[in-house]
């Protein structure tokens, strides 16, 4: 009788044992396994929306992304604060009595003429891009070319030239910081599945050029 109920207790302690082993490897599947499954989705145009709504919710909508850059860069505001220099404050690009830079019809040919310096308006699609600290990464432009859907991440840029024999002034780029969806290390366009293979990287791009005066202060 000893020894049957002992069995009994042996076979209670290894089917106990059983069950725990069983539920705890189903709270191990539902917590990291099933939880990973359900959070790495894949990359799909809702989901691009959802993750990076920023970059690329513009896309829900029926206005460009070009546009909303253009309307912007319009938007002309004069400045309210002044400085007090020495002088009184003139400047002529061309010597020798050369003809000045005439005010272009910046809505029509996208251009701004300021001092010696010209800016042309561009947008760009990247499809690799140096990030600010010098390393090359591939930009996420989504295309499916199943369901016909393109949705790239477009660029604002400008491109700036200096007016011929200026000697006044030197034309310069100004950097502004742009933020885009990157392919993580390892990753490409063609090996990227999932969401989680993606991040966000910064990015400088040529900004408007600014005329900076070359003339020496007087001593």
């Amino acid at each position: 009788m000893g020894e049957r109920c002992a069995n009994t207790w042996v076979c209670l302690a290894i089917t106990f044992i059983g069950i725990s082993i069983t539920l705890v490897g189903i709270i191990c599947w539902r917590e990291f396994i099933l939880k990973d499954k359900e959070t790495d989705t894949r990359i799909t145009r809702e989901n691009l929306i959802k993750y990076y709504p920023t970059i690329y919710g513009i896309y829900t909508t029926n206005i460009s992304y070009e546009q909303i850059l253009l309307k912007g860069a319009n938007r002309l505001t004069p400045t309210t604060g002044y400085f007090n220099p020495n002088k009184n404050c003139s400047f002529d690009c061309v010597p020798n009595g050369g003809k000045r830079i005439s005010e272009p019809n910046y809505n029509r040919a996208r251009v701004y003429n300021h001092a010696c310096c010209q800016s042309t308006r561009i947008f760009t699609t990247h499809q690799f891009f140096t990030n600010i600290d010098g390393v090359v990464r591939e930009i996420v432009q989504f295309n499916d070319s199943l369901l016909l859907i393109y949705m790239p991440q477009v660029f604002f840029q400008e491109e700036c030239r200096q007016a011929i024999h200026c000697t006044g002034c030197i034309c310069h780029y100004i950097a502004q910081a742009t933020s885009a969806v990157v392919y993580k290390s390892g990753y490409t366009s063609a090996t990227a599945r999932y969401i989680s293979q993606l991040e966000i990287d910064l990015f400088y791009l040529h900004g408007c050029c600014k005329c900076i005066n070359l003339s020496k202060r007087a001593p």
